[in-house]
């Protein structure tokens, strides 16, 4: 459960137990749940993001710096790097997360599209992905990695719309993202 107050048109703050894929990779065709879904997780949202845990206690900021939140929003959120699904998420907190996110609509040949940009840094102890090392010296305990980070972009572009605006049509999108490389795989 998350709570959302605005304190005017422009400024508001979430603060609870944040669901948190549909909100960070933003996308016309490609993003979270519902129609537009691919059968690979990677066309759903950024690898890059997979630190961030589903479902986590986490506060934010969410900035719409125009009259309307189609065409410009601003994201700042500190997150639990531990959170699980099935609890409150207050009984073991081991790290953070801190994220940052932009997205603006675009009008690129008269048509709907949108670029985002955003990044992440975890101060989270993670199981290394590579165990390498620990194995030559013949240690039995998993190695860990202190911390990780990531940056992303995304965008969506109409090529064709039934009707200008109506984000009905046939287009194109787009997703890179870069990351420290362990302990995220990607």
């Amino acid at each position: 459960m998350s709570f959302v107050q605005f304190f005017s048109r422009y400024a508001g703050v979430v603060v609870g137990k944040l669901q948190t894929v549909n909100g960070s990779d933003d996308n016309a065709f490609a993003y979270g749940k519902g129609d537009a879904q691919f059968f690979n997780l990677a066309f759903n949202l950024n690898p890059v993001a997979l630190v961030v845990p589903y479902s986590t206690l986490g506060a934010g900021l969410i900035v719409v710096p125009t009259a309307n939140p189609d065409e410009a929003v601003l994201t700042f959120n500190v997150l639990s790097a531990t959170g699980e699904a099935s609890t409150a998420g207050f009984d073991s907190f081991n790290g953070a997360i801190f994220a940052a996110g932009g997205r603006v609509r675009t009008g690129f040949f008269g048509l709907t599209g949108h670029q985002l940009v955003g990044s992440l840094y975890s101060n989270k102890s993670y199981t290394s992905v590579d165990q390498r090392l620990a194995f030559i010296i013949g240690n039995r305990a998993l190695a860990k990695r202190d911390g990780t980070w990531g940056v992303y972009y995304n965008f969506d572009q109409y090529l064709y719309e039934s009707a200008p605006g109506s984000e009905k049509g046939i287009g194109l999108f787009g997703r890179f993202g870069a990351s420290q490389g362990d302990p995220v795989p990607v």
